[in-house]
């Protein structure tokens, strides 16, 4: 008896004919079924069990942990935000409290502020607000800064302000 097969019922009655030589190839060699090969495969060694430490490692309290509490969970630099500068009477502030340390020149530009006499340093990009200063504008070697309407340069290298 003669089968005409056409089109896609012809590639699926080959391959379903490749695959049925194939199994019995196999069943054949080496003397298994499909599942009982599925079957043969060794199960894994059971788990070795922890052994924990005698004893456990005294930590320190609570109370300890209550300046790493109060960081802020979602700031980059988990810092608190410096109190805002006290104004003169006027309303504009007398000094800027910062000295440039450096910009850096990227992708998105930043200006590294540190404190004179002191060890801290703020990261800030255009826009941010450092201590009542929003920062207006970044060049390669300065920063202008702007409060109350006053604007102020930080140079990098001079350590000094100058108005604009």
């Amino acid at each position: 008896m003669q089968m005409q097969v056409t089109g896609g019922k012809a590639a699926t009655a080959t391959l379903l004919a490749i695959n049925g030589v194939l199994v019995l190839t196999l069943w054949l060699q080496l003397g298994v079924a499909p599942q009982d090969a599925v079957a043969a495969v060794p199960a894994a060694a059971p788990p070795v069990p922890l052994s924990l430490p005698a004893a456990r490692p005294e930590l320190p309290p609570f109370s300890a942990y209550q300046d790493v509490i109060e960081r802020p969970l979602f700031w980059e630099e988990r810092r608190r935000q410096q109190d805002a500068v006290a104004l003169p009477a006027d309303g504009a502030p007398a000094q800027v409290p910062f000295i440039l340390l450096g910009v850096v020149q990227a992708e998105q530009s930043h200006a590294v502020l540190g404190r004179s006499g002191s060890k801290d340093v703020n990261r800030v990009y255009v826009g941010d607000v450092v201590e009542g200063w929003i920062v207006e504008s970044m060049t390669r070697d300065s920063v202008t800064l702007m409060a109350n309407g006053v604007r102020r340069e930080l140079q990098f290298g001079t350590g000094r302000t100058g108005a604009k």
